[in-house]
């Protein structure tokens, strides 16, 4: 569809106020224009349904794009910034007039007339807010500028083409903002004093001195940003509060301005530092990439307000004295060691961040005075479990982060006599995440679910945890998040008596009090089972996400009854081609004995111990079994399967020992006169017989009890 079909359809959609077109070829051309026939554009003011509006132009052979977003900006961007685009005579002109905040201009070029006469052809008033230029070529001179003294903010951004006139913003005395970006620029003298916020990125300014920032009188933000260029700025602008500083190398002059609130530096290079002055009301600074060996002593003594603290790449550190510091921030310094004293002045403190760095083990009397630490991140570095002793002295710690370092278990099995840390050192009763992610530990410490009962996620991803039992899984919080992802968990382990307890507690409903994440596939057997019962009878005790078997089923659906290990030798009373499975624990409830032996050429029932505590499942199909006697059933029979046997005779006395669910069809049972008792006994007790509809007589005859006999 061409161009102003393309805006007709799209009035006629918004059911707006008609669009016409009268353009040469459906295209707008300065001879159209000429022949006042330009193409009009309905406005989205019009549309209650729709914000945002998006209108294609070929002017003069050169496709623009308008995008008109109703109440907040208009977006024009021509297709080349070498051409006229903007001075065309046969622009597009909305209708009705469009007032917009924000007015952005991309790949067009520097028009002759100004910026304000190109909105005007457009029906475009001048931006309330912001006039933001991207890819302009061309020489930007003071003229373009008039008509646009309202404008607040000016943004010239990615214009490595665009040309400055040294008195290009004569014309925009109360301009508050300013963002040059690949803008050539020599000087900031000829910016407008007005300004209030500057950022110049990438212009080549590599000298700030004292004379350029004292004549901006209303300077509160600057940011010069170059990365190819060397810097060095005085920063004493009256009212700067805030300065960023990234080059190649910087140099800033000690002296900073009494007003100065963040500061942040790249590649602060001062090859012999001194401690700065006059930073009285500095609250937040970032140092990222220092290249001194050190930074000096008592660097930041007379920065009392200093709150938030963050040196990233230093190679060495000093004691730091604000008393008023809030977070401390030491990363990606390649540190060994820390000053014991480092933070003694910082008793406020709440964040002390030191990770990537290469810590083997802190300062004993680091945190002694840290009573209001509530974050500490160690992170990826190289410490011991030692680091546990230290990091006990920050009892109100509420996030400790331990991610990535070499610690093993940090606390012993109750059943072994390894070393291990004081228990007491994690009894950190005011912690709520614990994040040992990649820390070698390989089971769930006691004192983590019982010592810290206001915790609510434990982060154990990446780790060597093989096997989670009952105890494991208790917490004294509730609520707790508990990540298992990427460890090789195999073994999810219940007992009958953890089964029991559970139960009688009675707390089952209601969301899970703990959520366990795991990754890797369960091994689904005999010890599984009591596990498998809990998790369906008590779903309100924990929630074990992406739980699966090894076969790939849920652990929420595979059928208890199938949940058998390999039986000890000295439990199976057959011999091969038979074998036997049992589930629950030997010797104790639920324990069951599965004698398998189906196609095993058997002609009689094998014979099975009478234990207490043992249940017994004989599967006995497809055999040449010919007869049933009570004698050969034991107790505590609770699966009988004899289909597809020989079985002629059955004892009366058998039926009353078979259990609910026996399984006898297709066995050829005699029927006469002598089978009567037999017979009578099947049909008063069919109902434990799963498949008796399935039994026949010997022929094929209906099973019925003969009727003919004296």
């Amino acid at each position: 569809m061409r161009v102003c079909e393309r805006a007709l359809a799209a009035a006629a959609w918004l059911a707006v106020t008609s669009l016409s077109c009268s353009c040469t070829e459906l295209q707008c051309t300065a001879a159209a224009a000429a022949a006042a026939a330009r193409c009009v554009c309905t406005s989205a003011a019009h549309s209650t349904h729709h914000t945002r509006t998006n209108y294609n132009f070929t002017v003069d052979g050169e496709n623009v794009s308008i995008k008109l977003n109703r109440f907040t900006d208009v977006r024009v961007r021509c297709e080349s910034a070498r051409r006229a685009t903007l001075d065309s005579d046969a622009l597009p002109r909305f209708r009705p007039a469009v007032d917009a905040g924000f007015v952005a201009l991309e790949r067009c070029a520097v028009p002759r007339r100004s910026y304000a006469d190109v909105l005007h052809a457009l029906n475009v008033a001048a931006p309330r807010a912001t006039l933001h230029v991207t890819a302009a070529a061309g020489d930007l001179r003071p003229i373009h500028l008039v008509g646009l003294e309202s404008v607040h903010n000016f943004n010239f951004i990615d214009c490595h083409e665009l040309r400055l006139a040294p008195d290009a913003f004569d014309a925009t005395p109360r301009l508050a903002s300013l963002f040059l970006d690949s803008v050539s620029l020599d000087s900031v003298d000829g910016l407008p004093s007005s300004l209030q916020r500057l950022t110049l990125s990438r212009t080549g300014i590599t000298h700030v001195t004292r004379a350029n920032m004292e004549r901006l009188t209303k300077l509160t933000l600057l940011e010069i940003l170059d990365s190819q260029e060397d810097m060095s700025v005085e920063a004493s602008a009256p009212l700067l509060a805030a300065l960023r500083l990234e080059a190649r190398r910087v140099w800033l002059h000690r002296a900073l301005p009494d007003t100065l609130a963040r500061l942040s530096i790249v590649n602060w290079s001062d090859a012999v530092p001194a401690p700065w002055e006059g930073c009285a009301a500095l609250d937040k600074l970032v140092v990222k990439g220092a290249t001194v060996q050190a930074l000096p002593q008592n660097w930041v003594a007379r920065c009392r307000a200093l709150r938030h603290l963050s040196v990233q790449q230093a190679t060495a550190l000093t004691v730091v004295h604000p008393h008023a510091l809030r977070t401390v921030r030491l990363t990606g310094c390649a540190l060994r060691h820390l000053p014991p004293e480092l933070l003694h002045h910082a008793p406020r403190l709440l964040l002390l961040d030191l990770r990537d760095n290469h810590l083997l083990q802190l300062p004993s009397k680091l945190l002694i005075r840290a009573s209001n630490l509530v974050v500490l991140d160690l992170r990826n570095n190289s410490l011991s479990r030692d680091v546990v002793r230290r990091v006990a002295a920050a009892a109100s710690l509420r996030r400790l982060l331990l991610d990535h370092n070499p610690l093993g278990d940090t606390c012993a099995r109750a059943h072994t006599h390894a070393v291990s840390v004081s228990p007491s050192v994690w009894e950190l009763r005011e912690l709520s995440e614990l994040r040992l992610r990649n820390t070698s530990a390989s089971f769930i410490c006691r004192e983590w679910r019982r010592a810290m009962p206001r915790l609510r996620r434990l982060d154990l991803r990446h780790n060597h945890v093989t096997r989670l039992t009952y105890s494991e899984l208790q917490f004294s919080s509730g609520d707790v998040e508990l990540d298992l992802t990427d460890n090789n968990v195999t073994q999810l382990l219940y007992s009958h008596r953890d089964y029991t307890s559970l139960l009688a507690r009675g707390d089952c409903e209601g969301p899970p009090r703990l959520r366990v994440t795991l990754t890797s596939a369960l091994r689904c057997d005999c010890r599984t089972q009591w596990a498998v019962l809990a998790l369906r009878a008590c779903p309100g005790h924990v929630h074990v996400h992406n739980a699966r078997c090894h076969t790939d089923e849920s652990l929420y659906e595979v059928p208890p009854e199938v949940l058998t290990c390999p039986a000890p030798t000295a439990e199976c009373p057959v011999a091969a081609p038979c074998r036997c499975d049992v589930r629950g624990r030997s010797q104790g409830p639920g324990h069951v004995v599965r004698v398998v032996c189906e196609h095993a050429n058997l002609t009689r029932v094998p014979g099975v111990p009478g234990a207490a505590h043992t249940s017994w499942e004989l599967l006995l199909a497809h055999n040449h079994i010919t007869e049933l006697r009570r004698a050969h059933l034991p107790p505590n029979l609770v699966m009988l399967d004899l289909r597809r046997n020989n079985i002629s005779r059955l004892e009366p006395a058998a039926v009353l020992s078979l259990p609910t669910g026996t399984l006898l069809g297709h066995n050829p049972l005699a029927c006469g006169c002598r089978a009567r008792a037999a017979l009578r006994m099947l049909h008063a007790h069919r109902a434990r017989i799963a498949d008796y509809q399935n039994m026949t007589c010997a022929g094929g005859a209906k099973l019925s009890p003969p009727t003919d006999c004296d």
